[in-house]
């Protein structure tokens, strides 16, 4: 819709007016969320003195009519949403002895109908409420002013005539957004925010659970206090960089949320005024406009240099506010995550002393105790409860009486209350850390208090564990054999394998191995296709005392050769069509496909071996030189076995895929841990295979890479019936994690260090599995972080 600026002359004050674009997004999330207390402003206070509601009532009515905005309400034409200014809307008052004032001041406003102010006295106890999207945090000063004098003075208030009003701002930022000027700013901004990849950079933060398909916008606050000699401190610091206190606390605010997701790309927002004419200074409307900073956290720069980058970052934004946000988002982000807000999920707002009215810091933090004046209507601010937000993270900061008070309105559907507490303590810390060594690198400045280091550090290390008499790794699943001889052990392709059936062939097996020369911890090689006499040849390898040494026939000749030299394995179990592929050797070759030959008729003796003996040794990938085999013993492999049993449930054993190469660790939990604890293993060549397999629909299961898994979820291939993902040997990237959220009721982990990580809050991203103890340094300076991954 094409913009036609009349003379503000003849321009009428009532009627219908275009929408600002901040106004176009709050009245599409409204629609997209009608009700949705997010975009409420509220404050309340306890009145000292008498208040008289008559008195109240008279100045609130002459305020609505001295702003417009006031007495606005929003509707949707032929030609899109519009603002109806009313010659008279009259705002909703509430006088009441007792009501719930949290209630009343958090209580949705419907737009179209209107009013979108209401004002209530209950007791002594006064309650003012706005929608956002006729005001803003600006505008509430103003309103607070103007209500002041109109109290003190009902006859004649001082109150100067207003040179414009809010819809002629909206028209003639409209007007000049259309020419050069607003070709300069989106110039400025597509250039400050390009990207290679074609996506911007999204803070990936640990949260207390998933991210939702749909926000409710549920949200909860918590705040702190940081020092007043660390405010000077810092404020020093300022002075010395030449830059302001908001620079340095922007500065400060990314490292912490640099250190959380250990991203150096870190993009927060932050909202300026929006008045670019003094003549709309007292107007009351929607003018705030958000910017994009984008931090520079890369190469663990000392906080001084980060700093400085952040200084002349917050500059250049600074100086291009002027281009709307929601404008900017549409054209970087046209395709929108009903999840998540475009372009920014954090914001931080800082509000200066003196820029403000008495005690309206307090409100805005929504802090409880403050002293607050309208006028010379002396009141105490009263802490409210917001019920939602419309950010994951939104920091806000006041000085108060030489500290600095800080408020973190949370995603309730994100964090839970103690993580926002300890984000808050955290940031404390940090700041107190920068006040003291401003040269210290990011890595280096302190986060923990002694408490969490110690649960860091010793805590989440008591993993003790008593088990029985250490049992072998083959003798779990034997004993499983015995409670579950009938159930189906192993699915491949249409054929169907009882546990029985397994032990009968591994006995065999591992008869004709001991007639070969295998006995205590001698290697064994294994080369052989993913059908079942895979898993019965490992099997027989550990029942005839052995450890097996597995071979990949898609490996190149020389590393086969490199890993049958250096293991000395004098047996090798193949087939006939590996024999063809794999390098010429010494060792015994025992056929898998040989079920008739005369060793396999011999009783087989189990053999006695301590827990320390080895159960395999699998060669790491020689990227960096010759392959190094790492041995794993049978306690080893126990463990993770009855690890495995506290952390997964009978349901998710059910229908284990097993598509892991037994050149990898993965491969021990598909198939021994789970034939270990009753499951059914359902063999496949590899996870891609997936789609094509006839028991596909039996999979309770995925143990696999992120890539790998991020094609099967791509593909819409992850059957219904999968209840748990394992992801490992990568990095998980969030877009993966909320992939499979959206599959449904599954829940993923990750086995780098093994426990359950639904995306986990701002505490430690992983604790030990049983036995185990676990420190994991910094990746730059070596010392411990709350949030190593």
């Amino acid at each position: 819709m094409k913009v036609m600026v009349p003379s503000l002359v003849e321009d009428p004050e009532t009627g219908d007016f275009p929408l600002s674009p901040g106004q176009k997004a709050l009245w599409f999330l409204d629609r997209l969320a009608p009700g949705n207390a997010a975009y409420v402003l509220a404050a309340a206070a306890r009145v000292k003195q008498g208040l008289d509601p008559a008195a109240l009532l008279s100045a609130v009515e002459a305020l609505v009519e001295r702003h417009p905005a006031l007495r606005t309400t929003f509707g949707e034409g032929p030609d899109g949403p519009y603002q109806r200014v009313h010659e008279r809307l009259a705002p909703e008052v509430i006088v009441a002895s007792e009501a719930d004032v949290n209630e009343i001041a958090w209580r949705p406003f419907d737009l179209e109908q209107g009013p979108l102010l209401r004002v209530a006295l209950v007791g002594d106890v006064l309650v003012i409420s706005v929608h956002h999207i006729v005001c803003d945090f600006w505008s509430a000063e103003v309103m607070a002013r103007d209500l002041g004098l109109l109290l003190s003075r009902p006859e004649a208030p001082e109150l100067p005539a207003l040179p414009l009003r809010y819809t002629d701002h909206v028209l003639r930022t409209a007007e000049r957004l259309a020419g050069p000027e607003g070709e300069r700013l989106w110039s400025f901004w597509s250039n400050q925010l390009s990207q290679a990849s074609g996506e911007l950079p999204r803070l990936e933060l640990p949260t207390d659970r998933p991210r939702p398909l749909v926000r409710t916008w549920a949200g909860g606050a918590v705040s702190a206090r940081v020092a007043p000699e660390t405010v000077e401190r810092l404020h020093a610091l300022s002075k010395g960089a030449r830059t302001t206190f908001f620079t340095t606390l922007t500065a400060a605010f990314q490292a912490l949320l640099g250190r959380y997701t250990r991203q150096e790309d870190v993009l927060i927002g932050s909202p300026t005024a929006g008045r670019t004419h003094r003549a709309v200074a007292g107007v009351v409307g929607y003018f705030v406009n958000p910017v994009v900073l984008r931090g520079d956290l890369s190469g663990d720069p000392t906080f001084a240099e980060l700093l400085a980058r952040t200084k002349t970052m917050v500059l250049a934004a600074l100086e291009h506010r002027g281009f709307p946000f929601p404008v900017l988002a549409e054209r970087l982000v046209p395709d929108r995550d009903p999840g998540r807000q475009p372009v920014f999920d954090v914001l931080f707002a800082f509000q200066r002393e003196r820029e403000r009215s008495a005690g309206m810091g307090g409100f805005a933090l929504g802090e409880g105790g403050e002293a607050a004046a309208v006028g010379s209507l002396e009141m105490e601010t009263l802490a409210l409860d917001p019920p939602a937000t419309d950010f994951d993270l939104s920091l806000m900061a006041a000085e108060m009486d030489g500290s600095l008070a800080l408020s973190l309105r949370y995603s309730a559907e994100l964090f839970d209350r103690p993580t926002a507490e300890r984000l808050l303590a955290h940031l404390g810390r940090l700041l107190a850390g920068i006040a003291e060594a401003p040269e210290s690198r990011l890595s280096d400045l302190p986060l923990l208090d002694d408490a969490e280091r110690e649960q860091l550090l010793a805590g989440f290390n008591q993993t003790a564990l008593e088990h029985p008499r250490e049992p072998l790794l083959h003798e779990l699943i034997l004993a499983q054999v015995e409670r579950t001889p009938d159930a189906v052990a192993l699915v491949y392709g249409k054929e169907r394998l009882t546990y029985r059936e397994i032990a009968e062939r591994s006995s065999r097996m591992a008869a004709r191995l001991r007639a070969a020369g295998v006995g205590p911890e001698v290697p064994v090689g294994i080369c052989l296709d993913r059908t079942p006499a895979l898993l019965v040849s490992m099997l027989g390898v550990m029942r005839a005392g052995g450890f097996y040494v597995p071979l990949d026939l898609n490996y190149p000749s020389e590393r086969l050769a490199a890993i049958l030299d250096d293991s000395r394995a004098p047996v090798l179990v193949t087939e006939v069509r590996c024999l063809a592929v794999l390098p010429e050797t010494e060792a015994r070759i025992v056929m898998a496909e040989d079920t008739d030959a005369e060793e396999a008729v011999q009783a087989l003796l189990p053999v006695t071996l301590p827990a320390e003996a080895l159960a395999y040794t699998i060669y790491t990938s020689g990227s960096t030189g010759r392959p190094k085999g790492v041995a794993i013993t049978h306690r080893n492999a126990v463990a993770l076995t009855y690890w495995s049993r506290e952390v997964y449930s009978d349901e998710e054993f059910a229908g284990v895929l097993g598509s892991t190469s037994i050149c990898f660790d993965m491969s021990v939990f598909e198939l021994f841990v789970t034939l270990a604890w009753g499951g059914t293993v359902i063999l496949a060549e590899n996870a891609l295979e997936l789609p094509e397999l006839p028991a596909r629909d039996e999979v309770t299961l995925i143990n696999t890479v992120p890539s790998a898994m991020s094609e099967l979820a791509r593909l819409g291939a992850v059957p219904p019936s999968v209840r748990t993902v394992n992801l490992g040997g990568e990095p998980l990237r969030g877009a993966l994690a909320r992939r499979i959220h959206d599959l449904g009721p599954v829940r993923s982990t990750t086995s780098t260090v093994p426990p359950k990580t639904r995306p986990s809050p701002p505490g430690p991203t992983s604790v030990p599995s049983a036995s185990p103890r676990l420190a994991v340094p910094s990746p730059t300076s070596g010392s411990t972080s709350w949030m190593a991954t």
